[in-house]
């Protein structure tokens, strides 16, 4: 099946979306995307090294007699390819669109078993049902929350208000992760006995913040209990509990680069500083560069870690206190 085929198919401001989201950590491309038309307009990654700051190059959205839908044109330098080559050249692949094809197929594809060349397109435009956890499963883990949870810093108390648990038979601590509106969206599992996470299957990490939820809780019923003056923002949810249990506003990311939907919920707390905390290395450098690129209308500091601390929940309770003095971007 060639290329156009498969774009027929696919939502394109999705894709390039989903694309974005995924390389925004470690390239130069694509810095800008803008709706012209019937063209998604972005800087062309094929003339001046990337580094052009015009939207110059247009990704047709839908089929015409002029042009097949997926169809990438720079109307500066005159290249032209598909969607799916575009996504190979970003990604470091001079191969004609084979890495491209891999990373669509694994992200929205399946081949129907009856013929290779039926494809159907997985439930990300259309009809995929959301999915999430009953709350008698989380209060089955709940009973218990494991000694490796306390040992990590984090108060019984704020173990409590965020239903962490335990599961005896995989020998995991439980962390139920919700969504906006308070609904359990699916588990990340800890294994106690060595350094392994893992998520519920079809788990949708890239939408959730875990603290979201329970911080706005705290801010609309003005409970008291966290400083909101300053919103820190941690990869993990360990980082993020051990936060807490010092009194201090954190969401977890879940990952080093915040997603487009978490710099969006980020943007809705109503706390005006955000203290970039991610792991004092490489890719949190990325992740909070990305913070403060993309967040509007809050002031994006960067957290100055203390020696040998590789992540906030290395930093002594006492350190944690003097940080105001610490903090800089």
């Amino acid at each position: 099946m060639n290329n156009y085929k498969i774009l027929e198919q696919l939502h394109i401001p999705t894709v390039i979306d989903d694309f974005k989201d995924q390389i925004a950590d470690d390239t130069i491309y694509l810095n800008d995307v803008k709706k012209a038309g019937d063209n998604l307009m972005v800087t062309c990654p094929y003339h001046a090294g990337g580094t052009e700051e015009n939207v110059s190059m247009g990704i047709r959205l839908n089929e015409t007699e002029k042009a097949h839908k997926g169809t990438c044109h720079c109307f500066t330098c005159g290249k032209t390819v598909d969607l799916i080559e575009l996504i190979s050249f970003v990604s470091g692949y001079n191969d004609g669109g084979d890495f491209g094809n891999r990373w669509i197929h694994k992200n929205y594809l399946v081949y129907d078993d009856e013929s290779r060349d039926t494809v159907q397109i997985l439930k990300e435009f259309n009809e995929k049902p959301e999915t999430y956890v009953s709350n008698t499963v989380v209060k089955k883990y709940s009973s218990q929350i494991p000694l490796y949870v306390i040992n990590r810093g984090i108060s019984v108390d704020v173990a409590s208000y965020f239903n962490v648990g335990y599961d005896p038979e995989e020998q995991a601590a439980i962390f139920p992760v919700y969504d906006e509106n308070g609904i359990c969206r699916f588990l990340q599992r800890r294994m106690i006995n060595y350094k392994f996470f893992r998520n519920d299957k079809d788990a949708d990490k890239d939408k959730a913040l875990y603290g979201h939820y329970h911080l706005m809780e705290q801010i609309k019923n003005d409970m008291g209990i966290l400083d909101i003056r300053k919103l820190y923002v941690v990869e993990s949810i360990i980082d993020a509990l051990y936060l807490w249990s010092q009194g201090k506003s954190a969401v977890a990311t879940l990952q080093a680069i915040p997603t487009k939907r978490q710099l969006e919920l980020i943007e809705k707390i109503p706390i005006n500083v955000v203290v970039a905390a991610q792991d004092n290395d490489d890719a949190g450098n990325r992740g909070a560069k990305r913070l403060k690129e993309k967040i509007n209308g809050k002031m994006v500091k960067r957290l100055q870690f203390p020696d040998n601390a590789k992540d906030v929940n290395d930093i002594l309770p006492e350190v944690l206190s003097e940080l105001n003095e610490t903090i800089i971007f």
